[in-house]
C-alpha cells in the first residue's frame, strides 16, 4: 500500500497533487484486489483505468512541467516514457494470460 505524504510528495500543484492521489488510490485498489483474491475482472477494470489515467497524467504533468519551467523536466519525461514501457509490458501479460 502507498500512503500519500504532502510534505514529501506533494508539488504544491492541487490539479497534480489530486492526479497523484488518484494513482495512488487506484494502484491500492489493484494491490488489494490481488491479495484479497478478487475477481480477476475487478482488477482488469483497474489496470484499464490506470493504463489510460497514467498516460493522461504524465502528459498533465508535462505540460506543468513546462508551464513553470521545471529543471528536471527532461528526466521526469524520460521516467515517464520508461514507466509506460514497463506498464505497457505488464499490461499485454495481463491481457493475454
Amino acid at each position: 500500500m502507498i500512503i500519500w505524504n504532502e510534505e514529501t510528495m506533494g508539488t504544491g500543484i492541487p490539479r497534480i497533487d489530486s492526479q497523484h492521489k488518484m494513482l495512488f488510490q487506484k494502484f491500492n485498489e489493484f494491490s488489494e484486489a490481488i491479495s484479497n483474491k478478487k475477481s480477476m475482472e475487478a482488477a482488469g477494470d483497474i489496470l484499464d483505468f490506470l493504463q489510460f489515467y497514467a498516460t493522461w497524467h504524465f502528459g498533465q504533468e508535462e505540460d506543468c512541467m513546462n508551464e513553470y519551467k521545471c529543471p528536471i523536466a527532461a528526466d521526469n519525461k524520460k521516467a515517464h516514457a520508461e514507466f509506460l514501457k514497463k506498464f505497457g509490458r505488464f499490461y499485454t501479460e495481463w491481457q493475454t494470460g
